[in-house]
C-alpha cells in the first residue's frame, strides 16, 4: 500500500485539462486493473468527486445521496463534493481556465524572469522575457502562488504577520496573491492594478520578505507590494506623508542640525494629534528622536580612511551606514567600526561628504520607484559602488542591503 504524488506540468489556460483527463482515465484503469482504490490522502472533492459512483458502485453511491439527503436536506454543507460532483475537468471551477487572459500592463519593476514558457517533458525554460505575459512577467510571479495554504501556519517561519495578527484571508499572502491575479485578470469589477481593492490586501504588508523564504513556491508579495503601490499613486498621487517618507535622506542632515525643533511633534500633544490627522502618524506612537551626534558629525573621530586608502589597504572594507542608522541609532554605526578595526579592517564608509547616499528604500516603500533609481543619491551610489567594488562590503541595515544590490 502506497501513495503516489504525481505533479505533471500543466497549463490548464491552454490544453491542461484535456491532458489532466487523459492521465486521470489512464489512472483509473490501473487502478481497476489492480484493484487498488482511487483516492486521495485528502479526500475525493472536485477532483476526484466524480469517480466516486465508479469506484463504489451504483447502490453505494446511491446510500451516500440518501444520508446526504436526510442529513442536508437544504444542500448547504460542502456541495458538489463525493455527492453528485462536477466533472474534473469543468471549466467553471478552474482557477485558470481557457479563458483566463491578463490585462496589458507595463511594470515599474524587472519582472522578466517570471516571463517563461516551461518544457513539461524537459522542465526547460526559454529566455527571461519570451512567456507572452502581457504584464511583462507581473502575471506570473503571483500565480505562483498555488494556494497550497502553508502562509496560514503558526508553528514555525515568519509568513505572514499581518494575518497572524488579523486572521483574515485577506492579509494573508494567499490572500493577496489571489487579489493580485484577479486585479491582473480583469476580475475585480473593473479594477486593476491601482485599485482600492489592491490597496486593502497590501496594507498591512510589512515588506518582511518572510514569503519569500518560507513559501514553497518563493512568492516575493514584497516586491509585488512595490508594484501595485507604485501603480495606485500613480493613479491617485502621492501625499504629504509620502514625501516626508521618500525624501527623509535628503532632509536628514538639515534635521540632524536642528534635533530640538524636529522633536518637538513628541514633546507638545497638540503637535502629536496634528500629525496624526495631517499626516496619519499615531499621535500614541513617538516619532524616532533627532541627534546631533550623527555618523556623518562623529565621523572624524572614527579612525576611518578614504576610498583610495581602503583600495591600497591589505584589508579592508567598505561599511554602507543607512539613514536610521546613521541618525538615530548612531551607537549602532560606531559599534560595527569599531568591531571591524579590532578585527584588522581599514573601514571606509561612502557618503560623507556631498549628497546622501541611499538605497532608495523610503522611495520604493512609498511608491516611488523610478525616482528611487535616479535620485536619493543614486549616482552618487552608483559610482561608490563602482570605486570600490574590489573590497567587501558591511551593511548596517539587511533591508537596505537587498534594496540596493538586488533591486538595482
Amino acid at each position: 500500500m502506497g501513495t503516489l504524488h504525481v505533479r505533471p506540468i500543466l497549463d490548464m489556460r491552454r490544453d491542461g485539462a484535456a491532458k489532466m483527463r487523459a492521465i486521470a482515465e489512464e489512472a483509473a484503469a490501473l487502478v481497476r486493473r489492480y484493484r487498488g482504490a482511487y483516492s486521495g490522502e485528502h479526500g475525493d472533492g472536485l477532483c476526484r468527486g466524480e469517480w466516486i459512483r465508479w469506484q463504489f458502485g451504483p447502490k453505494i453511491d446511491d446510500a451516500f445521496r440518501a444520508i446526504k439527503q436526510r442529513l442536508d436536506p437544504g444542500n448547504l454543507f460542502n456541495p458538489g463534493k463525493i455527492v453528485d460532483a462536477p466533472k474534473m475537468d469543468d471549466a467553471r471551477l478552474f482557477r485558470f481556465p481557457p479563458t483566463y487572459r491578463t490585462i496589458p500592463l507595463t511594470p515599474v519593476l524587472d519582472w522578466s524572469a517570471w516571463d517563461v514558457q516551461n518544457d513539461p517533458v524537459t522542465e526547460a525554460t526559454t529566455a527571461p522575457g519570451t512567456g507572452g505575459d502581457s504584464t511583462g512577467g507581473l502575471a506570473k510571479a503571483v500565480e505562483m502562488c498555488n494556494n497550497n495554504g502553508h502562509c496560514r501556519k503558526f508553528d514555525a517561519g515568519t509568513m505572514c504577520p499581518s494575518y497572524r495578527v488579523t486572521r483574515d484571508e485577506q492579509h494573508l499572502t494567499r490572500g493577496r496573491a489571489n487579489t493580485l491575479r484577479l486585479a491582473l485578470s480583469g476580475q475585480l469589477e473593473g479594477e486593476a492594478l491601482d485599485g482600492e481593492a489592491v490597496k486593502a490586501a497590501l496594507e498591512l504588508c510589512v515588506s518582511c520578505k518572510g514569503c519569500k523564504r518560507d513559501c514553497p513556491t518563493g512568492v516575493d508579495m514584497a516586491r509585488m507590494k512595490i508594484e501595485a503601490t507604485a501603480a495606485y499613486k500613480r493613479r491617485h498621487g502621492h501625499t504629504l506623508r509620502d514625501r516626508l517618507i521618500a525624501h527623509l535622506p535628503r532632509y536628514a542632515r538639515t534635521a540632524s542640525a536642528l534635533p530640538w525643533l524636529f522633536n518637538l511633534r513628541d514633546r507638545i500633544p497638540a503637535l502629536a494629534r496634528i500629525s496624526e490627522r495631517m499626516l496619519g502618524f499615531a499621535a500614541a506612537r513617538s516619532l524616532p528622536r533627532w541627534r546631533r551626534d550623527t555618523v556623518w558629525r562623529e565621523a572624524p573621530r572614527y579612525g576611518l580612511v578614504d576610498s583610495a586608502q581602503a583600495l591600497a589597504a591589505p584589508k579592508a572594507v567598505v561599511l554602507w551606514v543607512d539613514t536610521f542608522n546613521g541618525h538615530f541609532e548612531t551607537e549602532n554605526a560606531r559599534d560595527a567600526v569599531r568591531v571591524l578595526q579590532a578585527a584588522g579592517y581599514a573601514v571606509h564608509v561612502p557618503g560623507l561628504q556631498g549628497d546622501p547616499l541611499c538605497c532608495g528604500r523610503t522611495c520604493t516603500a512609498t511608491g516611488m520607484p523610478d525616482r528611487a533609481r535616479v535620485g536619493g543619491g543614486a549616482g552618487g551610489r552608483t559610482r561608490a559602488f563602482r570605486r570600490t567594488r574590489r573590497r567587501s562590503s558591511a551593511w548596517s541595515r539587511r533591508a537596505c542591503c537587498r534594496c540596493a544590490t538586488r533591486r538595482w
